[in-house]
């Protein structure tokens, strides 16, 4: 009995500890929410989660006050300061202080929306006992129900997009072409924006499939089909194989094509080419005597979605083309012919041993002659939380700066609203810069909008051919915020969105389809395949390239001087 007595408070103490932190955790995620979803212009909905506990609170504690006292007046700053102390203080004193002044009405109706929840569930606390257990055993429910309710409704086109399935695998191979191209036709966007003859591409690929003695050759059927639509965002993936032949090495260059030559314009560390000695700005004369061009022309089209002769074949799909030919088998030597301005042609051996493709950090920041600040964004990453955070943090270290550049220079992509928030910081207004379409008719609308504090001073972007995704929609809501410059050349054109909807077909093949296409505020398509061009272009030459000259960054320094 006296261990009874004992053990009573102990545990009424560990279930109002509980209480506490489920209260302070809930409100903590909310504060999570109004700092994305706020400038998503989707807040209220999600609030109805913290709500819950609140009213359970009410609900279960004696008194009025008490209940307020553990339903508000201990959570909520103790989930205000875990909030500030997670998210905000890695931003800096500058963003701290937006963060107020943007969300300080937010905050006053969250709060007031937890205590009337609280509030609500004492009142009902206080009714006869049966009305009281019915209408909890009704109100308790309807609350969870609501709020997720809110969630679908919100996130429904893209809990469809994400978590669809086609699985063809039970079908005969022609047929399975014949489901997957009549799903593309009733789904993907880009059919008649394209000018592809989807139907006959069809036919042909699926009278293949009917006679093919391998899945080997079933693979390039059905690559070569894909490949047809020309969407860097649609890949045909073997079980377990990335590549075609995941035996080949690559060589590590990144080749850019002036005045009909070839040359080299960058070099992976680690790679064949590097251990070669290949430096920046050689001229590619041959590979074991074949001409760039021999070797271009001789790449398997089935390989490639980008077309010699169209826009995106002439602006990256030569260079895929003559770096995919320029691969080899583990342990191959290859001579690859090589001019330097400098020392003349040379003939250079390459070993093609495995490499490990280094990870360079996606983001950093500088201060350039002339009191100009410098941000280089390599990769819009999928890390939510440090790469704004990083931003902020670094424009509060640039924030007295005559003027900005931001280089998104060969950024692949990454994730989308990551880059309306970065722009965010840039607006004087809410601005509608376009819409996303999902396979079908529903678009969502796109915003970059205010948040604070605000850099008032000129920001240029550099762009350019290596550009895709994500950075690519980073350009384009750039483009609409005044005081912005875009400098350097017109972007990949490879905008629209992937997702984790898989088509599974035969022969143990999957396919990610694209749900997401980029419309302007008319519902035109645009960047796909055209990219986004520059307010400044700023052609490359050889002299620039082979003297390691960065003629875009002069341009955009004098663009910020002369605003």
């Amino acid at each position: 009995m006296k261990l009874s007595s004992m053990a009573r408070p102990i545990l009424k103490a560990l279930a109002l500890a509980t209480i506490v932190a489920l209260a302070a955790a809930s409100y903590t995620l909310a504060m999570l929410v109004m700092e994305t979803g706020h400038y998503l212009g989707k807040v209220i909905p999600y609030w109805v989660l913290p709500l819950f506990p609140a009213f359970l609170i009410g609900r279960f504690t004696r008194s009025l006050k008490r209940a307020l006292f553990i339903g508000a007046a201990i959570p909520l700053p103790v989930s205000l300061a875990a909030y500030l102390f997670l998210f905000v203080r890695r931003s800096g004193a500058l963003r701290l202080a937006g963060w107020f002044v943007d969300l300080w009405p937010w905050m006053l109706l969250l709060s007031a929306l937890i205590i009337g929840s609280i509030v609500l569930g004492h009142w009902i606390r206080g009714m006869d006992r049966k009305p009281r257990r019915w209408i909890t055993a009704v109100t308790c429910p309807l609350v969870v129900l609501f709020a997720f309710l809110q969630i679908f409704l919100l996130l429904s086109g893209f809990i469809r997009e994400v978590f669809f399935r086609l699985d063809l695998r039970n079908m005969p191979r022609d047929e399975a072409v014949l489901a997957m191209g009549d799903f593309f036709r009733k789904h993907y966007n880009y059919l008649d924006y394209k000018g592809v003859d989807w139907g006959k591409a069809v036919d042909e690929a699926a009278a293949k499939s009917r006679h093919a003695e391998s899945d080997e050759e079933y693979f390039r059927i059905v690559t070569e089909l894909v490949n047809t639509l020309g969407d860097g965002h649609l890949r045909v993936r073997r079980p377990g194989k990335e590549n075609p032949d995941p035996s080949e090495v690559d060589l590590g260059v990144r080749w850019i094509k002036l005045e009909k030559r070839w040359f080299v314009k960058d070099i992976t560390e680690g790679s064949p080419a590097a251990r070669a000695g290949f430096q920046i700005g050689m001229e590619i004369v041959d590979a074991d005597g074949r001409m760039p061009g021999d070797l271009i022309e001789s790449a398997p089209d089935w390989r490639f979605n980008t077309k010699l002769g169209t826009i995106r074949g002439d602006r990256s799909g030569e260079r895929a083309r003559l770096a995919y030919m320029l691969r080899r088998p583990e342990g191959t030597i290859a001579n690859l012919t090589l001019d330097n301005p400098a020392h003349g042609s040379r003939v250079f051996e390459v070993r093609y041993e495995k490499w490990d493709w280094p990870r360079t950090p996606y983001f950093d920041y500088r201060r350039l002659p002339g009191d100009i600040g410098c941000i280089r964004i390599r990769r819009f990453a999928s890390d939510v939380y440090t790469l704004i955070t990083s931003f902020d943090k670094a424009l509060e270290q640039l924030w007295k700066t005559r003027g900005l550049i931001i280089d998104v220079r060969s950024n692949p992509g990454g994730i989308g609203f990551i880059t309306d928030t970065i722009i965010d910081r840039f607006c004087r207004e809410r601005i509608y810069y376009g819409r996303l379409r999902g396979s079908g008719k529903w678009y969502s609308k796109l915003y970059v909008m205010p948040r604070r504090p605000l850099y008032d001073k000129p920001v240029a972007v550099l762009i350019d051919e290596n550009d895709f995704s994500a950075s690519e929609l980073f350009a384009f809501a750039a483009a609409a915020v005044p005081g912005v410059t875009l400098v350097g050349r017109p972007t990949g054109g490879v905008v629209s969105a992937p997702s984790q909807q898989k088509i599974y077909l035969p022969a143990g093949l999957s396919l990610e389809f694209t749900f997401g296409t980029l419309a302007d505020e008319k519902g035109n398509f645009v960047v796909e395949w055209t990219g986004v061009r520059p307010d400044v272009m700023v052609p490359q030459t050889i002299e620039d390239l082979q003297t390691g000259r960065d003629r875009d960054l002069e341009v955009a320094i004098q663009v910020i001087e002369v605003k």
